[in-house]
């Protein structure tokens, strides 16, 4: 008898390969994309590490001319390297809706709601992004992936949950089962967000800056905003995650609050001013604002979790919401002033912040008028953003209008504020900003308004608004808060750096800088914890103190303090702040 392969080898050697094609076919197609125009998500964990098995939730935000503010148009889960892909031909319905509004170039808002529970903790976040209508509808065809990509990056975040129950049902036609205690949503597989109530206004005005003028017409000037050809106008959402909607001013400490991306954003080019106070021998209005035109949007969602333990074995709800105020849509060539529009928006909108006492005010500046001079100062010349009390301003709009409100309370609308930011490609100044040209006597203060609710981005700072009042001269006294930036670190020669550190002493905890006094620093090599430089630096009106020093490579501890400030009658607190940085390299 012959030898050769025992019977039946050669079969298993086929069936082995097809096997291995099948789990590479398997494992191609659970990590490969799609052959399709699409908008990738990728979720993240906290780390920074993809997500596998997360679940997406993406919205697209409906153009104005209907009351409803968005519409889901793909959920899913992410694969094995944590990505969803989102196919265009879902969205591209409403980009054309959309474009046929006269947004076709704008970036107009999707928003993207992921949620993962481990064995632990419940994991979630709520980002808005914005797309351009007229790409999405040019990319929707079979070859749109060869020249449309878009990639959208949800890093997810811990939350808390109160452990009371849920008291709203998932669906009229399904029983309402007995509530389980919110803390089982992180042995309940996916939780998903379910959409309660959402809403766009009709087109109304959103005020972009206001001042009350309390000097007795004993002080005038003006309030300016500019938009340049080459400005970009970001608008980013305002977000409370909650375990109640009916929280009261009393309460309102139970909810977070933060700012969840941008929901609109344009570029364009518009112009306003507007007078106020006496100015030479003519009476303005003291109360003066500006304004553009644009809808606002609104929703709020409620958490369900699954418990397979549950004899239903159904999703059930948990008293864990959350609710979203923000810019829906915005014409920014025009800029309008209250002269034509009055002041009612911003006085309706300031008297409900006032209501809950959520409206506080920030001593910026002892102002000096010089004889020939006058006194100005820009919200954005020197790079930061400005809030919008949006959730009052909807409600106060709903209210005027005779309008059912939303169903979550006053006091949670009244603490949402979304946040306005310019961005440019030249120097050209783009501000909203506010001038004192003339005053008897020529002195008196700046007080800025802000909320008085921590948002938890940029470490609970409290949004300032650029909301303005000239009042006469008073004794303030206010506490200030460091931040430090950097190092920014250039080579000399081998082994040796010039190192520049940015220190930020803000008025109170606003995002507004001082205007003026000095900041002191220390510097320790960690390792010896030997003293190798120190200095004193000044602080420029409303710009960061800059500490420039030359090291050689280590680790190094820095520590500052602001020195304090009296500016007229304002005292500005000293603060102290510190940081540990490595610079460079050996040779």
């Amino acid at each position: 008898m012959g030898g050769g392969a025992p019977r039946g080898g050669a079969s298993t050697d086929v069936r082995l390969a097809l096997a291995l094609a099948l789990v590479a076919a398997a494992l191609y197609l659970y990590y490969a994309a799609p052959l399709y125009p699409h908008i990738t998500v990728v979720v993240e964990g906290p780390g920074g590490s993809p997500q596998p098995g997360a679940f997406v939730q993406v919205y697209a935000l409906l153009p104005p001319g209907v009351n409803r503010s968005l519409v889901l148009i793909w959920n899913g889960t992410t694969d094995g390297e944590g990505r969803a892909y989102v196919p265009l031909d879902r969205l591209a319905p409403i980009a054309r809706k959309w474009a046929e509004k006269g947004f076709g170039g704008a970036h107009v808002g999707l928003e993207v709601i992921a949620t993962y529970s481990s064995s632990t903790a419940l994991l979630t976040r709520f980002l808005f992004v914005t797309y351009t209508p007229g790409r999405v509808i040019g990319a929707n065809n079979p070859l749109g992936l060869l020249y449309y990509s878009k990639t959208v990056v949800v890093r997810l975040e811990q939350v808390r949950i109160n452990d009371s129950a849920g008291s709203r049902g998932f669906s009229a036609l399904q029983p309402t089962p007995p509530t389980p205690s919110p803390s089982l949503c992180a042995h309940s597989g996916v939780p998903v967000w379910e959409e309660v109530w959402d809403y766009q206004t009709p087109t109304m005005y959103i005020p972009i800056i206001w001042l009350y003028d309390r000097m007795g017409y004993k002080a005038g000037g003006n309030i300016m905003g500019l938009f340049s050809p080459s400005t970009t106008t970001d608008f980013a959402a305002g977000l409370a995650l909650t375990p109640s909607t009916e929280l009261s001013s009393s309460d309102i400490g139970e909810a977070e609050f933060e700012f969840a991306g941008t929901s609109f954003s344009s570029t364009t080019s518009a112009f306003n001013y507007a007078y106020w106070g006496l100015d030479t021998s003519t009476y303005y209005p003291t109360s003066v604002a500006l304004y553009v035109q644009g809808t606002l949007g609104t929703a709020e969602f409620q958490l369900y979790c699954y418990i397979p333990s549950d004899p239903y074995g159904q999703w059930v709800p948990v008293d864990y919401y959350a609710v979203e105020v923000y810019i829906q849509s915005a014409d920014l060539s025009k800029i309008y002033s209250s002269g034509s529009v009055g002041t009612a928006p911003v006085n309706n909108m300031v008297n409900i912040l006032s209501q809950y006492g959520y409206l506080g005010y920030y001593p910026l500046d002892y102002y000096q008028r010089s004889s020939n001079g006058f006194y100005g100062y820009g919200f954005i010349n020197w790079g930061f953003s400005w809030s919008i009390p949006a959730g009052a301003l909807l409600w106060s709009a709903l209210q005027e209008a005779g309008a059912a409100p939303p169903p979550y309370s006053e006091a949670i609308a009244a603490a949402l504020v979304v946040v306005a930011s310019f961005s440019s490609t030249t120097t050209i100044p783009q501000a909203v900003s506010f001038t004192v040209g003339s005053s008897l006597p020529p002195y008196g203060d700046v007080l800025v308004s802000y909320l008085a609710i921590p948002y938890q981005n940029g470490g609970d700072l409290q949004p300032f608004m650029a909301g303005v009042i000239i009042e006469p001269s008073t004794s303030y006294t206010v506490n200030t808060t460091l931040a430090i930036s950097g190092p920014n670190v250039v080579p000399i020669q081998c082994g040796l750096y010039n190192v520049t550190f940015y220190v930020y002493p803000y008025i109170g905890s606003s995002p507004l800088l001082v205007p003026g006094g000095s900041v002191n620093y220390q510097i320790y090599d960690d390792v010896t914890g030997q003293l190798v430089a120190s200095g004193s630096v000044g602080v420029p009106w409303h710009k960061p103190a800059v500490i420039r020093v030359v090291l050689y490579p280590g680790t190094y501890t820095l520590v500052v303090q602001y020195a304090g400030y009296n500016d007229g009658p304002i005292t500005y607190r000293p603060s102290t702040s510190q940081i540990q940085t490595t610079i460079g390299e050996e040779c």
